[in-house]
């Protein structure tokens, strides 16, 4: 846990080294990803990412059981799939984004910002402190 006051400054931190699972948390690294991909002009918010639901599921090892969805297929664009992914935590959205950008820069972006108790993986993991200093 970390507690900031931000009219003092003051700090109040337990266990804030402790590596646990980030859920949907690991959505703001991505988000992040994105948004310097996009200011480095290597991607434009009106691109258009699409993908079968299959390969989406498969590429990043989403049991069919546990997968939200099994078929079809989704396309929307960059701006759309960030904020479909911020405002309602769309799974989905993210695996677009996510395909679209690659594991590599988002584990970039985690080390070049200092985020040393953050990884990628299957689960992701982080702390609470990088989740404080993000």
């Amino acid at each position: 846990m970390v507690i900031k006051n931000l009219k003092t400054g003051e700090n109040y931190s337990l266990k804030e080294d402790e590596m646990f699972e980030p859920g949907s948390l690991y959505k703001i690294w991505l988000m992040a990803t994105v948004f310097q991909q996009i200011q480095m002009d290597e991607l434009e918010e009106t691109d258009i990412l699409s993908q079968d639901i299959k390969v989406l599921n498969e590429e990043f090892q989403i049991d069919e059981e546990a997968a939200e969805l099994t078929e079809g297929s989704i396309e929307m664009s960059v701006s759309s799939a960030l904020s479909q992914m911020i405002s309602i935590s769309h799974n989905y959205a993210a695996l677009l984004l996510a395909e679209k950008v690659g594991n590599s820069k988002i584990s970039q972006f985690l080390k070049d910002y200092g985020f040393i108790h953050s990884a990628l993986g299957q689960p992701p993991k982080t702390s609470a402190l990088d989740i404080a200093l993000f």
